[in-house]
This record gives structure tokens, sequence and C-alpha cells, in this order.
């Protein structure tokens, strides 16, 4: 069995614990592959650029893509290095094992009720990155129909932190950001567009917003998800991650 690591050798600590990951788990470490064979494996971050063409390379020969890419809570969150990683896709759009909410429990995280109040709706975007279909359209902001105030993406632009620049969030409008699962912890109502996001079960499709009222679905469906979907650096290392990905 061979993997490619399509991931910049500039982070050495993400690199480094997928590779220890892999050979955990009988995986021999190759520069590329010609020809994959279906007990090959690649991992991407995110799908864009040389490292989707690679992707799509791999599944045409029935080999194993895995996509990786920060935590969906924040890259380092409750002081632990998190990647979310899945089969084929990100950010909902893949394939993750599940734990029927046990992981959720594990890390013992607890949601905040729902606020009542706020004064201004909140567009929470992101940079585009991923295929068509996946990433966000570059002009979605300007397609949102009712007026808002939009945050620019942090890694784009400098802004105040998150949790303060939504302290009069009535409700979030996102296509499908980390930012957004967030504030569905903090209790802010989150209306969405990306049909598959990883945190759709805790949000209302924009397409049924209710502007004046927002809906406040139970999330806990969401983040149960958002847990089996999300791993540590250690769990990576380990090869706990690899092994039950590619089980699936």
């Amino acid at each position: 069995m061979r993997a490619v690591i399509n991931l910049k050798e500039s982070l050495h600590y993400r690199r480094d614990a997928f590779e220890k990951g892999l050979i955990a788990n009988g995986y021999k470490i190759v520069p590329s592959i010609a020809r994959p064979n279906p007990d090959d494996l690649i991992v991407v971050w995110n799908r864009f650029g040389h490292g989707d063409t690679l992707a799509k390379d791999f599944e045409s020969f029935g080999a194993k893509v895995l996509v990786a890419e920060n935590g969906y809570m924040g890259k380092e969150f409750q002081d632990k290095k998190w990647f979310a990683v899945s089969r084929d896709h990100h950010n909902g759009a893949g394939r993750w094992p599940l734990s029927n909410g046990e992981r959720w429990k594990k890390y013992g995280f607890e949601l905040k009720p729902y606020r009542s109040g706020g004064t201004e709706f909140v567009a929470l975007p992101q940079r585009g990155i991923g295929p068509q279909g996946v990433a966000m359209p570059r002009d979605w902001d300007l397609r949102i129909t009712v007026k808002c105030r939009v945050r620019r993406h942090p890694g784009v632009h400098d802004c105040i932190p998150l949790l303060y620049d939504l302290s009069k969030a009535k409700a979030v409008i996102t296509w499908a950001s980390g930012a957004a699962i967030k504030a569905m912890a903090e209790g802010i109502p989150v209306f969405y567009e990306l049909e598959k996001w990883i945190a759709r079960d805790g949000a209302t499709h924009i397409s049924k917003a209710d502007f004046t009222n927002p809906q406040q679905p139970a999330r806990e469906s969401a983040f149960e998800k958002i847990f089996d979907a999300m791993w540590t650096l250690d769990e990576i290392e380990s090869g706990e991650a690899i092994e039950k990905l590619c089980a699936l």
C-alpha cells in the first residue's frame, strides 16, 4: 500500500502527523504514483487546484482520497490541534465514521442556549476554496436578499474577534463557514446555503429563512457529526483516524 501526502512541506506538524498515521497503518510514503491501485491513497488539503486534480486521478483508479482541512471549531480548540478529515470531499460533502454522539460526549463540549434579541444580520463568507458546487461562489454575499453586514474572512482581512463582532447578531448567514459553526454553538441562529454543509442539521436553509423570527432548530445532531468528522493531532499521528477513515 502506497500513500502520497499532498500537504505543504512548510507546515511540518500537520504533514508529519499524517505521515506517522499512514505508516502506522502499513502505508509506504512515496512522492507520486503514476497509476494508483485501489489499495493506494492520497491526502489532499481541501480540494482545489493541483490537489483536486490529483484526487480525481486517484479516484479514477479506485484509490482512496482523504481530504483534510482545519478543524470545524478551529485549528486550535480545547488546547489541542484539530483537523477535519473525510473521505472523498470536505465540509460535509464527504464520508466519515459515525460514533452516535460518543465523540461529542468524549470531549464534553456544551452548547449555549439560543439567545433572544439582536439587532442585525451578519453574513459570514468564505475564501471560496474548493471544487465547484462545494466552494462558495465569488458573488455569494451580493445575492443575499436581506439587509446584513458582511464580516470579511479573517484569512483575507484583519478582523476583530468573532464573538465580539457577533454580540448584536440576530442571526448569521453563511454559505458553509466554520465561523457560523462557532456562532451556532453560541446560540446564534444560522441560515446556510450549501446543501451538504456539515452543520446543516442545526441550521436553516436560506430558502426557508424566517428573517422576522429566525428559526432555532435543535443542534445536537449537527455537533455529533462535527465531532465525528474532526480528529486531534494525536489521533492522526497514532493512526486511529486513518484506520477508521480507510475502513469506510
